[in-house]
C-alpha cells in the first residue's frame, strides 16, 4: 500500500494510522464506509419481512457491529513506533471487538435459518465459516505472544464473516424478489 507497509504481517489500521500517507482514503473509504455499510445491512436485516424474531434481532447485532466498525474510522490507528494515545486504544477496541456483535448476529440467523426453510442452505456456509471466522478473531484481539504473519489473520478474520453476510443478502435479495412475482 506504501513503502514500508507489509500486508502479511502489519495490520489494517496502521493503512489509516497517523503515519500513513493513505490515512484519508481508508479512514473514509474503509473503515468508515464499512461500517455505513455494515449498518444499512444490519437495518435491512430488521425490517425485512422474511425473518422472525432471531433475524430480527439479529439486524440489531449488525447494527452495533457495523457503528463500532465505522468508530474504527473516527479514532487513527496506532503508530508503528508504539506511540501510546487515547485515540489508539479507542480505535483498537472498536477494531479488535465488532467480532462479537457480528458473531451473535450469525450465531441468532443460523437459529432463524433452521426454522426458515427459504433459508436453510445458508446453515452450511455459517457452520464452515463461521467457526473459523471466530478463531482467527479472537486469535487477532488476543494474541498470546508475537503473532507471526498477523496481516494474513487480520483479513481472513475480516473477511470470512463478510462471506456469510454476502450470501445472506444474496439470498434475502432472491427471496424477496420472488415474493414479488
Amino acid at each position: 500500500m506504501y513503502p514500508g507497509y507489509n500486508l502479511l504481517t502489519t495490520g489494517v489500521s496502521y493503512l489509516g494510522g497517523y503515519e500513513s500517507p493513505i490515512r484519508i482514503l481508508v479512514n473514509v473509504f474503509g473503515f468508515s464506509l464499512w461500517g455505513v455499510l455494515t449498518m444499512i445491512f444490519g437495518y435491512g436485516v430488521f425490517r425485512s419481512k422474511l425473518l422472525n424474531i432471531p433475524g430480527k434481532t439479529a439486524g440489531i447485532f449488525l447494527i452495533i457491529g457495523g457503528f463500532m466498525v465505522y468508530l474504527v474510522s473516527l479514532f487513527q490507528g496506532p503508530s508503528k513506533g508504539g506511540l501510546y494515545t487515547l485515540a489508539g486504544e479507542l480505535h483498537n477496541f472498536f477494531a479488535n471487538y465488532p467480532f462479537i456483535p457480528i458473531g451473535i448476529a450469525v450465531f441468532l440467523l443460523l437459529f432463524e435459518f433452521a426454522i426458515n426453510k427459504r433459508f436453510r442452505w445458508l446453515i452450511l456456509p455459517i457452520i464452515l465459516l463461521g467457526p473459523a471466522s471466530l478463531y482467527l478473531s479472537y486469535q487477532r484481539a488476543f494474541p498470546s505472544g508475537e503473532l507471526p504473519y498477523f496481516g494474513i489473520y487480520q483479513r481472513a478474520s475480516l473477511t470470512l464473516p463478510y462471506i456469510i453476510i454476502m450470501l445472506i443478502a444474496i439470498s434475502l435479495y432472491k427471496n424477496t424478489n420472488s415474493n414479488k412475482n
